[in-house]
């Protein structure tokens, strides 16, 4: 019964940080452009400690790592455009339904 509190916990945590994006898209970085590339240069930071914790995978997989980092980059703006645009609640419940569509398409390929 234990991963059910987990569940719920991660739903409540869900919830907190897109409203928490919702609120400061509408009030605060008035662009999504800029939203996202302040989230990316967070994220980026992790790249100054990665020769100390991280071993280096080998070219390939180095390539299919940036040019999924890319997409990941692509699909934030579009996640915080559509909650500029929109309510939270109807964009969450829209791509939380959309990812195990994309999922199951892109498992299949």
């Amino acid at each position: 019964m234990y991963w059910f509190v987990i569940a719920i916990l991660s739903y409540f945590l869900l919830a907190v940080v897109n409203l928490t994006d919702k609120f400061l898209i509408d009030n605060i970085l008035k662009s999504s452009k800029a939203y996202t590339f302040s989230v990316c240069l967070l994220g980026g930071l992790v790249l100054l400690g990665a020769p100390w914790f991280l071993s280096y995978p080998g070219l390939i997989i180095l390539i299919e790592n940036l040019l999924t980092g890319t997409l990941f980059v692509g699909a934030l703006y579009f996640l915080y455009e559509a909650l500029r645009r929109d309510k939270a609640t109807r964009t969450v419940v829209l791509i939380g339904g959309l990812i195990p569509i994309f999922s199951t398409i892109i498992g299949w390929v």
